[in-house]
């Protein structure tokens, strides 16, 4: 049985204070300040003060510079018709040119008898992944479309607050949640004992990892804070580089990994912005066979791909290609015949598979461990991902790369939202 060890959800929160009134998006990180901007009049502020990923994590700064502000919906008691007065999830909530937050149209607090009061609100206002389609009193329903362009994936927030009365404070407390789940990639150079490789022994080249046949779209339910069951439609999400072949003289660029431990593709500012926001879900996996005949993925399975070669201190040529000159049947290529680029295996990992919403996902990884991965296609591939007529000797289809001994299966950390990779359980 698979399991997760030491399973740390500390799912990222921010907390709106609704004032007479001022709304405060406060973090939980650890400089958590709050600021509440009481004014003298009637209306409606939203002033957060929060600490929001490639995607970018959603912060405080992301807020108050977006001009378009987050929306919000707002039903009464005594309104069993509408949402109440311009609350209506086009009056989005900004900060103002004077610093100040508040609707774009100004609303103030209902009456006594209207109570209690419903927000429900959610940001990005608006986006090509968000459609409201399914948005008409009394429903809040978005369809959500996650990008295959990862540098266009968003972190979408959501939350439901409620006033039974107008607040003596003018502030109500409202928790913005984050309703994706995040998704990274470590790598380890462990060897068939599980035991870590010195960089002086092996350097494994990374061209390309990603998920294959992932669900791309599905409705949240604002008002229930809650995802349907109708997730749909299948595509593939890349995470470094792409599976699709270059053109002309580009090439991809393979990132070295040598006596790495448990190492990010990203470091630095880009391992805060170059995250994957995906659905939670949990699709159907490929299941290899764990002795020949050996099988490929088929139909919608989804499963891990990456491209990579490794070198050995003694063999530059252990998994792959240092240079298709090395092939022992470049001489008779009708396709690289003149190629004198490394050569890279294309394999394949199972992964434990369910992902929940405001939870962060590592999956380390191993290079080679015991099996080097399921060969995918028995031939080679170029620094430009086009595939050759060059075969992985000794390799078969479906089949380890290495042994034929072990089931790969990818058991990923989980984490916080906000740790950064090398703080990361580990198994």
């Amino acid at each position: 049985m698979y399991h997760l060890k030491n399973l740390k959800i500390m799912t990222k929160r921010f907390i709106f204070s609704v004032a007479a009134i001022a709304i405060m998006l406060v973090s939980c990180s650890q400089n958590d300040m709050e600021v509440v901007n009481v004014t003298d009049s009637d209306a409606i502020s939203l002033n957060p003060n929060t600490a929001i990923t490639r995607a970018l994590i959603a912060d405080y700064d992301m807020l108050k510079d977006d001009n378009n502000g987050f929306a919000v919906f707002a039903t009464t008691l005594d309104n069993q018709t509408g949402w109440y007065s311009n609350i209506d999830g086009l009056n989005n909530h900004w900060n103002k040119l004077d610093g100040k937050w508040g609707f774009k149209t100004t609303v103030n607090w209902p009456a006594t008898g209207s109570y209690p009061m419903d927000f429900y609100a959610f940001y990005p206002s608006a986006d090509d992944a968000i459609s409201r389609t399914n948005v008409t009193y009394p429903n809040i329903k978005l369809d959500i479309d996650i990008t295959t362009n990862v540098e266009k994936q968003v972190d979408i927030l959501s939350t439901h607050g409620k006033a039974n009365s107008k607040p003596a404070t003018s502030s109500l407390g409202l928790t913005f949640k984050h309703i994706l789940s995040k998704i990274n990639f470590s790598v380890t150079n462990k060897d068939g004992n599980n035991n870590l490789i010195p960089a002086t022994e092996q350097k494994a080249y990374v061209q390309a990892v990603g998920f294959s046949n992932l669900y791309s779209t599905n409705s949240y339910d604002v008002k229930g804070q809650a995802w349907d069951a109708n997730l749909n439609v299948f595509k593939p999400y890349n995470y470094y580089n792409s599976f699709v072949p270059l053109t002309g003289t580009d090439k991809y660029v393979s990132i070295e990994f040598s006596g790495a431990d448990n190492t990010p593709f990203y470091t630095g500012n880009d391992a805060k912005d170059k995250n994957m926001m995906l659905l939670p879900q949990e699709p159907a996996l490929w299941v290899p066979a764990t002795q020949p005949p050996w099988n490929l993925p088929s139909g919608n399975d989804a499963y891990v791909q990456v491209w990579y070669r490794l070198e050995k201190s003694d063999d530059p040529n252990f998994i792959g290609f240092r240079s298709a000159e090395d092939h022992p049947e470049i001489l008779n290529s009708k396709t690289h015949k003149d190629y004198k680029g490394p050569l890279f295996v294309k394999a394949g990992y199972t992964y434990v598979s369910k992902w929940d919403e405001g939870l962060g996902y590592l999956y380390e990884l191993p290079i080679p461990g015991k099996s080097g991965g399921r060969l995918l296609n028995k031939y080679l591939y170029d620094d430009q991902g086009n595939v050759t007529d060059l075969e992985l000797p000794g390799g078969e289809e479906g089949g380890p790369i290495i042994t034929d001994d072990e089931e790969i299966h990818l058991i990923p950390t989980v984490v916080g939202w906000d740790d950064q990779p090398n703080e990361n359980l580990r198994d």
